[in-house]
């Protein structure tokens, strides 16, 4: 049994992530027709724009191939990133900063069981992340980010993009693969 200041402090921290579920999480992330966010795989940056300037947020930062805006998920500041290929929508990912292990395990149990009514069953063997599936869209939801300060990471690909970019990784292991056996011929 909790004491009385530690169960207020319980429920506190309860209602806080059942209001940042019920009010943050489905216009955070794909619903709808969407991919990510307002957004479809292939909008422009112009498109995204404008999608994201109908839900009130202003750009945080542009490069030429990335829109980053700031906004707040379960009380926390919090970033959204697009990037883009050629001027297409490509990915996208929500980072939500942490204080500890407990508040990263709270976090991302909630968006996993969010994740999973809406994608289905999660494809992952490792606890640590949960992996999703549909016909358009890879996402990946990890408990702990590899940032600085740590974030639990939500990261939206399209599927091409996401099957290109593994491919490209395989190919870089290769390559160094050979050039590993070749600098070990030369002993």
């Amino acid at each position: 049994m909790l004491c009385g200041e530690k169960k207020e402090e319980a429920m506190k921290r309860f209602f806080l992530m059942l209001i940042g579920t019920l009010l943050c999480c489905p216009p955070a992330f794909g619903e709808g027709d969407f991919d990510f966010r307002g957004a479809r795989w292939g909008d422009s940056m112009l498109q995204v724009k404008q999608a994201e300037k109908e839900n009130f947020l202003n750009i945080t930062m542009q490069k030429d191939d990335e829109l980053i805006y700031k906004l707040t998920f379960f009380g926390k500041d919090s970033v959204v990133d697009f990037k883009f290929e050629n001027d297409k929508l490509v990915s996208g990912l929500v980072a939500i900063p942490i204080k500890d292990g407990k508040d990263a395990n709270d976090i991302f149990h909630i968006l996993k069981e969010h994740l999973a009514k809406k994608y289905g069953k999660d494809e992952s063997t490792d606890s640590s992340k949960a992996l999703f599936f549909t016909k358009r869209s890879t996402i990946c939801l990890y408990k702990e980010g590899p940032f600085s300060p740590p974030c639990v990471l939500v990261e939206y690909e399209e599927k091409t993009y996401s099957f290109a970019k593994s491919a490209q990784i395989l190919q870089n292991r290769f390559k160094e693969q050979e050039k590993m056996k070749s600098d070990l011929e030369k002993f």
